[in-house]
């Protein structure tokens, strides 16, 4: 899946990717910063947001990180995590 999402530190928006995989986890990726991460899915909300955020603060040199992690995380929850 496709989605996208604003960075806030500017104007720009960014392509997200989430693919749930049959082995129990998802990958997230932003080609256009060149990451991705895998993230389990039995992990919590607050483990998937810290491990996304250490991950995006090394690859990002600008940009909030903090921000776009809780992005990710709720677009995580919108569409894998349905109640």
């Amino acid at each position: 899946m496709i989605f996208q999402l604003p960075i806030h530190s500017s104007e720009k928006v960014t392509d997200v990717y989430m693919n749930k995989l049959n082995t129990d986890g998802f990958i997230v990726a932003i080609p256009e910063i060149h990451w991705s991460i895998f993230l389990p899915a039995h992990g919590s909300k607050d483990s998937h947001f810290q491990h996304i955020l250490q991950s995006l603060m090394f690859q990002l040199f600008e940009g909030n990180a903090e921000s776009l992690a809780k992005d990710i995380v709720k677009l995580l929850e919108r569409q894998f995590f349905k109640k």
